[in-house]
């Protein structure tokens, strides 16, 4: 496990199953798994919309990325979410596994 700071808990949200349509399955549920002993590593935020002086829509939106250092074993598929500190990520593509180290997993949050 990476070594650092102080330890956090996150949860998987495995997002229910799909059809070939990318509809929600009818009796498709979400799933929660707890993830103890994670690192969360908080990124730059940037606001959307407020470059050179210019209105436009979502300009009230923030977004902003992290990565969260999780336990060998830790398995986290592109589609599913974390929530930690009480914030909901989406995954960023797959997780990097670093063999007995631990996983990387790239986070990114839209707010507004």
């Amino acid at each position: 496990m990476f070594i650092a700071g102080d330890t956090i808990t996150a949860t998987k949200i495995q997002v229910p199953a799909r059809d070939e349509f990318g509809d929600p399955v009818e009796d498709g549920q979400f799933v929660e798994t707890e993830i103890p002993g994670c690192l969360f590593a908080p990124g730059v935020g940037a606001e959307q919309g407020s470059r050179f002086g210019l209105n436009r829509v979502g300009d009230n939106q923030v977004e902003a990325h992290g990565i969260l250092y999780a336990p060998a074993g830790t398995v986290v598929a592109p589609q599913d979410r974390i929530r930690l500190r009480g914030d909901e990520y989406e995954v960023l593509g797959y997780s990097l596994v670093w063999n007995s180290s631990g996983v990387e997993i790239a986070l990114h949050r839209v707010t507004g």
